[in-house]
């Protein structure tokens, strides 16, 4: 059983509708790449955690119109970016930032940190468990990253439209 664990509650999706996102894109800067081996196990996970926020955001062309970035700088099992051989990791985190007219830098960025519990750890009231399998686990911590970022769209698209 796993509970993944943002740093945002998971609600439905809603926003307003002159607000759209104009273009995704994720990447994945490691820090410390010599002492990191996640990539070497998950080449794809940028374009997975892309793909998967992309069903859950807006996309569109609008007078009002977003980009969005996602770094990612850590994938870890309980803090060590060395994986082990069973590739296993429990969290993935990152720097969203939002763009706004095709400036350069972004208007605002916001950390993001999604991390599993596994086994008899206490689960949260809202959390969805699963028993997972690596796929599945892989799965989860793709999505629940995905949804973590998408959970700050709303009130961050709202407020960079303000700016």
């Amino acid at each position: 059983m796993i509970a993944l664990l943002g740093t945002t509650l998971l609600a439905p999706f809603a926003i307003a509708d002159e607000v759209m996102v104009n273009e995704i894109d994720v990447d994945a800067a490691l820090t410390a790449p010599e002492d990191a081996n996640a990539l070497l196990y998950y080449p794809d996970i940028t374009e997975d955690i892309e793909r998967e926020i992309v069903k859950l955001v807006p996309i569109g062309e609008s007078d009002e119109s977003v980009s969005i970035q996602v770094n990612l700088d850590k994938i870890s099992l309980d803090g060590d970016t060395m994986l082990p051989d069973s590739q296993e990791f429990n969290t993935i985190e990152g720097v969203i930032a939002f763009y706004r007219d095709g400036r350069s830098s972004p208007v605002k960025s916001l950390p993001m940190k999604v991390t599993a519990v596994t086994g008899a750890a206490p689960v949260g009231e809202g959390f969805v468990t699963i028993e997972p399998s690596t796929e599945d686990f892989y799965g989860a911590m793709v999505v629940g990253f995905a949804e973590a970022v998408a959970d700050q769209l709303p009130e961050e698209l709202r407020d960079i439209v303000r700016r």
